[in-house]
């Protein structure tokens, strides 16, 4: 898809509550829809916070203000609400935005307390209230709170995927005339040659005859990285590496330090999205082990799956929805949310790679991968974009 200049030039103020410098989804999240609608001939003000103290992005670009985290016990994440709200009734002063645009976040309610005038546009990656689910007490009553809240007051809501647009309709009891799909998008990185994926995996400890399985994304609960530890337990030939940062990372790594493969696992940590591509390229597939019921209560669009298939892998998914349509494209497979089902399907994988003759590149399609052509087509970050065009509009009157 070729970047289309819009003609409606809308400058827009856009509030997330993460650090949008850092290496994890939603930061990248963040900078590659910012840059796309600026290339989409678009002024747009990032309003983040900063957690990492990294200062990654080019500042030639858009114009990032990171609040910094308060460290007040107990009431740190308020006060960093409050100075948010201030920064962003500044910058409303100064730059005279047409809209705010803001990610609904856990707990980042700074677009709600702040006193500014613009139409509320929302993006919804997950649904705040499927995350919590189960979870009872007065931090997890204000997250649900601050959602529905956001959710009420938006003029539009952009949600990742038609089954989010019901989580909020269930969750909340919210019309669903103002929302509208807007899935993620993901870059097609450069094609790694056969001489520079050999030595990236020869200096990761894999040699030609192993079977090289990546993960990337952040480690969190969702994520059943056991199903996959406990597949490549199973076949001695296969490796892991193990891409990102969050929430459960060290447990994680305890897994694998006490597994029986644990000479076969790797854990990189978090890595700039070009790095990461590049070691996701290496590998002979991708995986992202979800059990069903997980996506059906937060309705994500798993970021790692678009992003797999435009680095050419097969990709592995278990708990996904019908889009991206892996398995049509010949892009994947969907595995059943079941642990015996990922070590079979693993075995199966590894057994046709070696009757193929074990491919350095390329495998297991005798051409290219169906992948990237995919994404181009209709996931890129333009096409996100471009969806975010047509829904701000009903609030523009453009």
């Amino acid at each position: 898809m070729t970047t289309r200049v819009s003609a409606n030039n809308w400058r827009i103020l856009f509030h997330v509550g993460v650090d949008p410098d850092s290496d994890e989804g939603h930061g990248v999240h963040v900078r590659r829809l910012t840059e796309a609608l600026e290339r989409r001939g678009h002024r747009v003000w990032v309003v983040g916070t900063s957690v990492h103290g990294r200062q990654s992005w080019d500042r030639s670009g858009p114009e990032l203000t990171r609040v910094s985290l308060s460290s007040v016990p107990k009431l740190g994440w308020v006060l960093t609400q409050i100075r948010g709200s201030r920064v962003l009734e500044d910058l409303v002063r100064r730059v005279e935005p047409d809209l705010l645009l803001a990610r609904s976040d856990v707990l980042s309610f700074a677009p709600l307390i702040a006193r500014v005038r613009l139409p509320l546009v929302v993006e919804s990656n997950a649904s705040v209230a499927g995350h919590l689910r189960g979870r009872s007490g007065p931090r997890a009553a204000l997250a649900r709170s601050v959602e529905r809240r956001l959710l009420e007051r938006a003029a539009v809501v952009g949600c990742v995927t038609p089954e989010l647009i019901e989580c909020h309709r269930e969750n909340h009891g919210l019309d669903g005339a103002r929302f509208g799909v807007v899935p993620n998008g993901a870059p097609v990185p450069p094609s790694l040659d056969p001489v520079a994926r050999r030595q990236l995996r020869e200096a990761g400890g894999v040699g030609p005859d192993d079977f090289l399985v990546a993960y990337a994304g952040t480690a969190s609960r969702h994520v059943e990285f056991r199903w996959v530890l406990q597949a490549v337990e199973s076949v001695p030939q296969s490796r892991l590496w193990v891409i990102g940062d969050g929430p459960d990372a060290n447990h994680w790594r305890g897994w694998g330090e006490r597994s029986p493969a644990r000479d076969r696992v790797r854990f990189l940590g978090p890595l700039p999205e070009a790095e990461a591509a590049r070691r996701l390229q290496a590998a002979e597939c991708v995986v992202a082990p979800y059990r069903q019921e997980v996506l059906s209560a937060i309705a994500g669009d798993p970021m790692k799956v678009v992003f797999g298939m435009a680095c050419g892998r097969f990709v592995l998914a278990s708990g996904v929805f019908r889009d991206p349509p892996l398995e049509k494209i010949g892009a994947g497979q969907v595995v059943p949310s079941d642990p015996a089902a990922w070590r079979r399907s693993l075995e199966e994988l590894v057994r046709r790679w070696k009757e193929d003759g074990s491919p350095a590149a390329d495998w297991p399609w005798s051409g290219p991968s169906p992948g990237p052509e995919w994404v181009r087509n209709h996931r890129t970050w333009d096409h996100t974009a471009a969806c975010w065009e047509k829904l701000i509009s009903r609030v523009t009157n453009d």
